[in-house]
């Protein structure tokens, strides 16, 4: 609290107003954190005297960055990757002056001390605009800088997500100059990038150099959390951390989901206990778990093909066999009922019908997630890693142009009579008393 006070990130008062809303507030500790331990957080969701709060004044604001899974896999592309953070990213953006007010908090320094009011000047974590504000901020530093090359600028608004960058590029020299520009855009915004790693050994090196001034401006050792993954930056793959807290000592529905005809505090059955003992103990082999990050794209000479494998089921509808799923994309999403119709449209403009193929079930990878295997299974399952044997053979059939016509009555509309009318004939009292 001190050194948002020192950073002139929050102020005192002296006079009370009207006009004005106070946020509780609290600590929250995260020892695996290298820099900042001890984050503060404002509630201002607290409801008032009024019974509303000032969150559910605010509005949330839209999604500005790509989702999780998009930055991930597109962080998996690069032969050579890096990675930051952007140094107390909410306190780089101002909040308006005629705002200042809805954002009061009391704090003493000393318990000895009378009770103090302040005010934060700064967006503030807790506030339900704050990461819209946040983002927002960050990209608009991108389209006001002066620097306008434009890969700096695709990946700071396509290859962050909050305040975490995870990019990369083909090429030594081209990621150490695209480490630059990003930095050097963000710094016009006073967004400070910290906590760097790569896997590239020349560009740690220039980054070692560069941070001898600066706190935590590379990261410590080879392990690095990335958008909740571990990236060992040597070995250059992923790892996960299975941290588990002390089991129960009496197991029961509300401490294991899913166990049907038994209350939420019953003690579920001896076998049910010991599958889910058993499952818990398995899920700490996942330690030992290694993916690679580079998928091995990017490089001269390289082709890449994306199979997508999914096991569609529609419980609603009986029989739930893929084939019906085919027939479902093959024709007009008008045939079906609103449900289907409404997913085969969505599914239509993304992808032709043609792309689509049938696999069996042992056969297809999607099986392994939907039907579940155990974490010890997973560790060697290769199915589910290095999908199904035709993928390595000559015979690719997902490219052949004959016809893969499918049909089905699940989930058609039912007929609806319509009466057809002549257009030949004509009423004639219009002819007669109108000259339409």
């Amino acid at each position: 609290m001190q050194e948002l006070v020192d950073m002139n990130h929050m102020e005192p008062l002296t006079e009370t107003i009207n006009q004005a809303l106070y946020m509780p507030h609290h600590p929250v500790i995260k020892e695996s954190r290298v820099t900042t331990k001890l984050r503060v957080v404002f509630n201002a969701s607290a409801k008032t005297t009024s019974g509303n709060s000032l969150n559910d004044a605010l509005f949330v604001g839209p999604q500005l960055q790509q989702d999780l899974v998009a930055i991930l896999m597109r962080f998996r592309t690069h032969r050579y990757a890096v990675t930051a953070g952007v140094a107390k990213m909410y306190r780089q953006v101002c909040v308006s002056s005629k705002h200042l007010d809805l954002q009061r908090i009391v704090w003493r320094n000393d318990p000895s001390l009378p009770i103090q009011d302040y005010r934060m000047l700064h967006v503030t974590y807790g506030v339900a605009a704050a990461s819209h504000l946040a983002v927002k901020s960050l990209q608009q530093t991108t389209k006001y800088s002066s620097n306008k090359s434009e890969q700096p600028a695709k990946v700071i608004l396509k290859d962050f997500y909050m305040d975490d960058l995870l990019t990369g590029t083909s090429c030594k020299n081209e990621l150490q100059m695209l480490q630059r520009n990003v930095s050097d855009i963000l710094s016009e915004g006073g967004f400070e990038l910290r906590k760097w790693a790569s896997n590239c050994v020349e560009l740690n090196e220039n980054i070692s150099n560069a941070s001898k001034s600066i706190s935590h401006y590379i990261a410590e050792g080879k392990d690095v959390h990335a958008l909740g993954l571990i990236w060992d930056t040597e070995a250059d793959n992923f790892t996960f951390a299975v941290n588990l807290k002390q089991p129960p000592d009496v197991l029961t529905k509300r401490a294991r989901f899913g166990v049907p005809k038994v209350e939420w505090d019953d003690v579920v059955p001896d076998a049910i206990a010991t599958q889910w003992f058993q499952h818990r103990s398995e899920l700490r082999d996942l330690v030992n778990l290694k993916v690679n990050r580079w998928l091995g794209t990017g490089t001269f000479g390289s082709s890449t093909e994306l199979h997508i494998f999914s096991d569609v089921q529609y419980p609603m509808f009986a029989g739930t066999d893929s084939t019906i799923t085919l027939a479902w994309l093959q024709a007009h999403p008008s045939r079906w009922v609103t449900f289907i119709a409404n997913r085969v449209a969505d599914v239509q403009e993304v992808l032709p019908p043609n792309c689509w193929n049938h696999v069996r079930s042992e056969q297809n990878p999607a099986d392994c997630a939907s039907r579940g295997v155990t974490p010890s299974e997973l560790l060697s399952h290769q199915l589910w890693w290095t999908g199904p044997a035709f993928l390595r053979t000559n015979k690719q059939f997902w490219k052949q142009t004959a016809s893969k016509h499918h049909t089905t009555e699940v989930g058609a509309r039912n007929n609806v009579p319509v009466h057809v009318v002549n257009p030949d004939e004509h009423w004639s009292a219009l002819t007669n008393y109108s000259s339409y």
